[in-house]
Order: structure tokens, then C-alpha cells, then sequence
């Protein structure tokens, strides 16, 4: 090593190229993994990047470039999350006292690792969300004054686009807010 390296990191996805200053020097290994031994300048900020043309269509990458300053002989990692997409629809209905209804235009509030994922709610029932994992998965339908609270199970499968068809609440007669 004669002056900075880095390890760029595009975690799972090979065949990224990759880029210093704007130079191709070279792509991902099968583990989204490359190393760039000798051009980077010390103490410099070197632009390090990826191209994003090089993402798989059901794939999301934030940030394409990245500035690093390395020591003199010092290294860098340099990590490009790249996040698989998986769309999740379907439609929802509730049931009062043997009564059937769309909350047309309410939301849907899934709850995942503490923290809440939301899709509105469109006139038919219909619901749309992103990234939720595998696995069951409390969920709330908000419309109209009430509540009605579900499991949303979502099956472990790779499909970049999953329709659970419809999904059915029933909730006590009477029971609102």
C-alpha cells in the first residue's frame, strides 16, 4: 500500500461497478465486496461511489458516492446499503354484528420491531406497504371513528410483490374509539 485504500461494500449485490473520482476501477465480488488498494490520496476527500445503474429493479439504494479522507497507508470502509424491496398489497374488510363494510379511505398501521409502518386506506378497501418482514405482525385499522385491531401475517417468500388478497377484521358490535 503506498497511500489510502478502501473496501467498498455493496452488501449482497455483485457486480456493482465501482468508482473513484469518478474513475471505474473495477466490481463487486460475489459477497458485494471490492477492494481499492492504491488510489486513494491521503487526507484528501476522495468521492468513492457505486453505479447505480448496476441496482437490481427490486432493489433501493440512498446514496450512490460517498467523500473519504484516509490517513497516510490508512484504509476505509465505505458502505452503500442496498435494500431489497418487497411491496405488500391487499384489501381490508370489517365486520360488525355479522355486518360487512369497507373502511374506505382510513389507514392501516402494522406494527414492526416497535416501530409503525402506515398505508392509507383506499375506496375499496385496498392497502399498500413496503419492507414489512416475514412473519406475524399486530396491525391496526383506523376509520371512521373506530378501531378494529388484527394479525397481519405476512408469508417468507422472495416475490418482489406480494398480494395477500383480502384481509378480514371483525370487531364487537358497538365497539368504536
Amino acid at each position: 500500500v503506498d497511500d489510502g485504500f478502501a473496501l467498498i461494500r455493496a452488501p449482497g449485490v455483485p457486480g456493482m461497478r465501482g468508482y473513484v473520482n469518478n474513475q471505474e476501477i473495477g466490481q463487486t465480488d460475489s459477497r458485494g465486496e471490492l477492494i481499492v488498494p492504491n488510489n486513494l490520496i491521503s487526507y484528501y476527500g476522495n468521492r468513492i461511489g457505486i453505479n447505480d445503474q448496476d441496482v437490481p429493479l427490486d432493489y433501493r439504494v440512498d446514496a450512490t458516492e460517498k467523500t473519504v479522507a484516509t490517513p497516510f497507508r490508512g484504509g476505509a470502509v465505505v458502505v452503500f446499503p442496498i435494500i431489497r424491496l418487497q411491496i405488500i398489497t391487499g384489501t381490508l374488510t370489517v365486520e360488525t354484528a355479522g355486518v360487512i363494510s369497507i373502511p374506505a379511505y382510513g389507514r392501516l398501521l402494522v406494527t414492526v420491531a416497535d416501530q409503525t409502518v402506515e398505508s392509507p386506506i383506499g375506496k375499496r378497501g385496498e392497502f399498500y406497504l413496503e419492507n414489512v418482514p416475514a412473519g406475524r405482525h399486530t396491525a391496526v385499522i383506523e376509520y371512521e371513528q373506530t378501531v378494529c385491531r388484527l394479525t397481519l401475517d405476512v408469508p417468507d417468500r422472495a416475490d418482489p410483490f406480494l398480494k395477500l388478497g383480502e384481509i378480514h377484521c371483525t370487531l364487537p358490535s358497538g365497539a368504536h374509539r
